[in-house]
């Protein structure tokens, strides 16, 4: 049986997509005799996104509510995990563009191309992943554009500057790409004077689209969304063991990678994990502390 009604969920005012109208989600699944509630948006804490029903339930999701892992909305409602992907997801895109979001991670994207990625794709990767890309400006022109503009010539985080990691990245490609197929964990291994500013997580973005997302993507909010569903948390709880990701790298990188098949979420064709659970997971961490 499919959902008879699509939950439309509003964007939050302050969301790169706000003007692009409300953001409809399919196939969501029901809460029998509910036809509505409010949804806060978290991330910016400034609106009320309403939830519009009813709804009529499917087989395969009531075999997921019925599973062990428990998924919660931000009230501390157990939900299935249709409808927690849904959620998030939405929660997501409150802080990124759709369209930058598929140039970048989507179908057809920089982390599908089976081509080497160039100097100018893996600033474009480290934009998008330290926040640095414009989201309003790229949408509305069908363009990358960066924040501040001139990023590109000084591709810079904080304390970490990623130019001259990224030439070498971009000369090295072949030879990487060759010998991450024979040692996936090759790229934490390359001295520092190559790779100046790329600490662990930055090593494992790169990782993650060199693989085509084989090889998943980690974040801090990720684990402890992760975690948080593993050890049955509710929202605005505490969640325990989650340690430095740039200790033993390799070691505590491979146990999230259990963590995450351990939780049972979607695989999508070769990626470890699918875009979709992936973006809800990063918005669910930010409800828990550890």
């Amino acid at each position: 049986m499919k959902c008879e009604i699509s939950l439309q969920l509003n964007s939050c005012e302050n969301s790169p997509n706000a003007a692009f109208g409300p953001v409809f989600i399919p196939d969501l699944l029901p809460i029998p005799g509910i036809n509505s509630f409010p949804l806060n948006c978290f991330l910016c804490h400034e609106k009320t996104l309403p939830v519009v029903g009813p709804y009529h339930a499917t087989a395969s999701l009531l075999v997921r509510l019925a599973s062990a892992m428990k998924f919660f909305d931000p009230m501390g409602n157990q939900i299935p995990h249709a409808q927690w992907v849904n959620i998030y997801r939405a929660c997501y895109f409150c802080q990124a563009n759709p369209w930058v979001e598929d140039f970048v991670a989507g179908q057809n994207s920089l982390l599908t191309t089976s081509s080497p990625r160039s100097s100018q794709d893996l600033i474009t990767i480290m934009a998008w992943k330290t926040g640095h890309i414009d989201q309003w400006l790229s949408h509305t022109t069908q363009q990358i554009h960066y924040n501040p503009a001139n990023w590109p010539a000084n591709p810079a985080h904080r304390y970490a500057n990623f130019l001259q990691g990224i030439q070498w990245l971009a000369q090295q490609m072949p030879t990487i790409r060759q010998q991450i197929l024979a040692n996936p964990q090759y790229l934490l291994n390359v001295p520092h004077h190559h790779l100046p500013g790329f600490g662990a997580t930055y090593r494992l973005t790169v990782l993650f689209f060199i693989t085509n997302g084989s090889e998943p993507i980690y974040d801090e909010f990720a684990h402890k969304a992760a975690l948080a569903i593993d050890q049955d948390r509710m929202p605005w709880d505490t969640v325990t063991g989650r340690l430095s990701i740039n200790s033993k790298t390799w070691v505590r990188y491979g146990a999230y990678k259990q963590l995450l098949r351990s939780i049972n979420l979607n695989q999508s064709g070769g990626m470890f994990i699918s875009r979709d659970d992936d973006r809800a997971l990063w918005a669910y961490g930010h409800l828990f502390k550890g």
